[in-house]
């Protein structure tokens, strides 16, 4: 069984982290896709006043235009895991969340490729940019 700090120091000694605080780590991914880049967001949640722990895995897509963000759902909606969910005013994220109970942090590293892997096409497929 993980709890946050077992995955906080997992993640802090396997990936390269561009910041972080006691519940958030930033990290950035520098050859995604044929070298494009995308940074990840891995937040510590704490839910039913704190009785339960979760992990949010996100990743910035970028701001869209009506037409565009239309793509994006559609897109996303054939994926496995995650959805799109604006953050700071208009800009777009790509996020997945999961509990901590019965979590192994060897089971990380599908989620976080996926929910990276996926902002980042639907960034490149639909807004045909590379959002760092």
């Amino acid at each position: 069984m993980t709890d946050w700090s077992d995955l906080f120091e997992y993640v802090k000694s396997n990936y390269v982290v561009a910041w972080n605080d006691e519940e958030a780590l930033a990290l950035r991914f520098d050859n995604v896709n044929n070298g494009r880049h995308q940074m990840a967001v891995v937040t510590h949640l704490e839910l039913k006043d704190e009785a339960e722990d979760w992990v949010q895995i996100s990743s910035m897509i970028g701001v869209a235009s009506d037409e565009q963000l239309r793509s994006l759902v559609r897109a996303a909606g054939s994926k496995v895991c995650g959805g799109i969910a604006a953050e700071q005013g208009d800009v777009l994220i790509y996020q997945h969340a999961f509990p901590l109970k019965n979590f192994d942090v060897a089971d990380f590293e599908r989620p976080l490729f996926m929910v990276t892997a996926t902002a980042d096409e639907l960034e490149r497929d639909i807004l045909g940019c590379d959002v760092v």
